[in-house]
């Protein structure tokens, strides 16, 4: 019996790699459309709040605040305005600073307590109109031109009521190579499936960050949909449920963020996604649990498909000549990911520094794809209490 079980090792893997492989589709389908090229630098119309969304005492939100004062006084854009939602007593220089009240509750816990006070502040003051959108960031959003022509471009078309864009985690000239650079070479590769529910309509999630909401929209859907470390993917079910599938988009803006610093703080991140997953289930109906636990177990499962690729190395196994094919060129696709998401984010690195960045990067696919599918595993061991705050 024990023969026979080390002998089909390989289904496992490869079962994990089918339903990987769907990924290339959405990179085949959508590798020209996800970064818009908007054809206009001037812009009137469309009416913004910048919202930055922190849990407090975090330095660069003020660089954040800064950037979209730069660009916006570069394109000569002015209906806008800057909000800093804060659950701390701090001020920053020209925005709006909104300091979340202690005494202040709802059916939400940390960062969903934040949003969703922001949106009843914008209801007392009659701002949650369908001419006003809400362009959410986080602590260390970076946007450039492109991020703000971008948006102005799609909110002069037919913009759907919630869009979102590519999320980029660049490495500068002056910076070390860090493991945590390398693990998030994954995280744009993962954009074209993002796209792909937002095209569909059907998001399993949504980025928190680079997140466009017509403010009337979000006040319908709330924040305060349930107390989870994942509001965001929360906020995307609640929508679909109560508005459908057409109230969603792709505006197509880059917006920038750092990586975490160390690998401590990778793995205290990827838990909590992962963990807020797991809290969601009990708010979701039969059919969004069955697809979201379907999700959380292939995730679970590359990291049992990277043992049992190491197996399958050490130990002959009797796979069929047409499956060892797919096995080799499931393993290259999987590599290729990593260095599509080395690609989008070695945009500022010199020519020399770009190839020792993805040089860097394959040599350790294997180690840090086994640290990416680890996490479910570790989240059940010891999961995260809190919301902790990511160093960046």
């Amino acid at each position: 019996m024990n023969e026979l079980i080390i002998d089909y090792l390989w289904l496992i893997w490869i079962l994990s790699s089918l339903s990987f492989v769907r990924f290339y589709v959405y990179v085949v389908t959508h590798r020209f459309k996800i970064i818009a090229k908007p054809l206009k630098t001037r812009f009137g119309t469309p009416q913004i709040i910048f919202q930055v969304t922190t849990k407090g005492k975090i330095p660069i939100v003020q660089e954040t605040v800064n950037q979209i004062l730069k660009v916006c006084q570069k394109i000569e854009y002015t209906k806008y305005e800057i909000w800093v939602v804060t659950d701390v007593e701090e001020k920053f220089e020209n925005c709006r600073t909104i300091k979340v009240p202690t005494e202040y509750s709802c059916n939400a816990v940390f960062k969903g307590r934040a949003l969703q006070y922001a949106v009843e502040i914008r209801s007392w003051e009659k701002k949650n109109t369908n001419s006003l959108y809400i362009f959410h960031l986080d602590d260390e959003s970076l946007v450039t031109e492109q991020t703000i022509c971008s948006i102005l471009s799609y909110l002069e078309e037919t913009p759907a009521p919630i869009s979102e864009g590519l999320i980029l985690y660049p490495l500068h000239e002056d910076e070390i190579i860090k493991i945590s650079n390398l693990l998030d070479t994954i995280r744009p590769f993962c954009c074209f499936e993002c796209m792909e529910f937002m095209k569909r309509g059907n998001p399993a999630y949504i980025h928190g960050s680079n997140l466009l909401v017509r403010s009337d929209v979000e006040e319908k859907v709330g924040w305060n949909n349930g107390k989870t470390f994942a509001e965001d993917s929360l906020f995307a079910i609640a929508a679909r449920t109560k508005l459908g599938r057409g109230v969603f988009g792709w505006h197509g803006a880059i917006v920038e963020e750092k990586s975490p610093h160390n690998l401590r703080d990778i793995f205290r991140q990827r838990k909590r996604w992962f963990y807020g997953l797991i809290q969601n289930l009990k708010y979701l109906t039969l059919k969004d649990k069955i697809l979201q636990v379907a999700r959380a177990l292939i995730w679970s499962s590359g990291f049992i498909s990277g043992l049992v690729s190491i197996f399958a190395l050490l130990i002959p196994q009797n796979i069929p000549a047409v499956l060892r094919i797919f096995f080799l060129m499931a393993s290259l696709l999987w590599l290729l990911s990593y260095q599509i998401g080395a690609f989008l984010n070695s945009r500022y690195l010199s020519r020399l520094k770009r190839l020792q960045f993805h040089l860097l990067t394959l040599v350790s696919t294997p180690l840090i794809g086994m640290i990416e599918c680890s996490i479910p595993v570790l989240s059940v061991i010891r999961r995260p209490k809190t919301f902790e705050v990511i160093e960046k």
